[in-house]
Parts: C-alpha cells; structure tokens; sequence
C-alpha cells in the first residue's frame, strides 16, 4: 500500500488490508516486522495518505479506515448505525519510538466531521488527513482548514478558506443516496488539497471549482503562515490536472489534459514546475 525509504539499506513497507509493516533491507530480506493487530482489534484498518507516514525519526503517523465489523449493512438500521459509528471514529494511528523495542502507540482525533457533518450524511472520500511538516485536516464537506497539534493530536487551527471562483464547501448526501455521490460532488467548489511550504511559511490550497458542462475550473490559493489568502491564481483547466507535487524547487503540477491525447501518452508522465514568488 505504501512505503517509506529510511536509508540506503532500509526500507518499511505497508501491506494492504494486514495492519502491519515490515522493515526490508538492500537484499529484500526481512529483518523487522511491526504488527497493530492487537492494537486496532478489528476495528480499525491502516490507510495511506498523500504524504509519508513517517513523521520523524522516531514516529509513524496513520491514517486510519473504520471496519464496522460488528455492524450489520443488511438494514436500514445497521446503515445507519455504521454511518454513526464512522463518523465518531478515532482518524489517526500514532506510532512513537518505532525504531526500539518498546513502542508506543495511541487512536487519536475523534470526531472531526462531527464538526460540519451528521451521522445521516455519506462520507464519499478519504481521509482528508496529510502529516509532512504539518498534520493538516481538510475534507470536500468543509470550507475550512484544520491544523493538527503534533504533540497531543487536537485540533489547534481552524481557518475558513474563500475562493474569487466559487462556493467552497460540498453538501453531502443521505448515507442511502449512493447514486448521487458523483454528481454531487461537482456541485460546488471543493478543497482538493493542501500543502505546506516550510522554506517560504505559506500553504497551497488547491481548490476544484464547480463544474460547467466539460469546463473544470480549479486554482490555487496562497495563504501565509497564519493561514490568511494573500493570493488566488486560476489555473488553465484544458492544460492542467489539480494533480500538485511540493519539492524544494516548487510546485510540480501535472499537464495531462495537455499531453491526454498525444500518442506516446501511455509511455510518459509528465509535469510542469512553478514557483510561487
């Protein structure tokens, strides 16, 4: 499901659907293994994010799945009894001392879309969770920014987000309105992802606009430390994909409704560097 390179002879791999990782060295033998089996009970299962799951170098940081494995999806009442249940599950597994024997671990961050959501609405997305440099919360269903404390994993921050371009903020659905979900999620603008700029103190929000026939508008707004906009650019939707990378040199975007249709198309994959100034 994912990896993290610790060091030229140390990789640790997260298997999907197994809550474990497992530490592989150069020659692709198996030298470590770490089990939260015991930990989640059943409950819960490890998720990838957009981000490296290694916070430090001493802890591992988790999205997490809710299982429901004790609610029944074969009624109305086990439905709406699981969408209750996931919406107060715990999001974050953290992992502290992961290099030594005596790990620590701990289910944090309960109830956040509790904030701007009700056990009736579907929640059609995924973690909303990113944890490089900063652990930040975003989701389709908010117009809002959540920082996340790194010492005890509350929320410290919350900054609503406005675009020049739409209304950000989805109305969710019932939990039993599935066909509805695709559809309505093109129904207003939408915080697609957020970055963090440690060199110049300032985040990215990359926003997706309400959708106009085959017209998908999105930008990018530039908030400072603080979280306050100091910019919004509209980006050219006929070139560019809200596919955004963060390196040390800027902002890697990809340019595939440019390059879609060319012939070599499945051969490459391309994208284009901005830097913000």
């Amino acid at each position: 499901m994912a990896y993290e390179i610790i060091n030229l002879d140390s990789t640790m791999i997260l298997t999907k659907e197994t809550n474990r990782v497992y530490f592989i060295d150069q020659n692709g033998d198996i030298f470590n293994e770490l089990d939260f089996n015991e930990v989640l009970k059943g409950e819960f299962v490890l998720k990838r994010s957009r981000t490296p799951f290694q916070f430090n170098d001493s802890s591992l940081i988790f999205t997490l799945g809710y299982r429901g494995v004790k609610t029944s999806f074969q009624t109305d009442r086990g439905m709406r009894n699981y969408s209750r249940e996931k919406l107060e599950a715990k999001q974050i597994l953290k992992v502290s001392n992961f290099r030594n024997d005596s790990i620590v671990t701990s289910i944090v961050l309960p109830n956040i879309r509790s904030r701007f959501m009700s056990s009736h609405d579907l929640q059609a997305e995924g973690s909303g969770l990113s944890f490089e440099n900063r652990i930040i919360f975003k989701s389709y269903y908010s117009d809002s920014i959540y920082l996340i404390n790194s010492k005890d994993l509350r929320v410290s921050v919350v900054e609503q987000v406005k675009s020049k371009y739409s209304n950000i903020r989805i109305r969710p659905v019932a939990y039993n309105e599935y066909s509805l979900v695709n559809e309505n999620l093109t129904s207003n603008g939408r915080i697609e992802q957020v970055l963090y700029d440690e060199t110049q103190n300032i985040y990215y929000c990359i926003v997706n606009h309400k959708r106009f026939e085959n017209d998908r508008p999105w930008s990018i707004i530039v908030l400072d430390g603080d979280l306050k906009k100091v910019d919004e650019i509209l980006m050219d939707g006929s070139k560019y994909n809200p596919s955004v990378f963060l390196s040390k040199n800027g902002l890697l975007i990809s340019n595939y409704n440019e390059t879609k249709n060319d012939s070599d198309f499945y051969l490459k994959n391309t994208m284009e560097l901005f830097r913000y100034e």
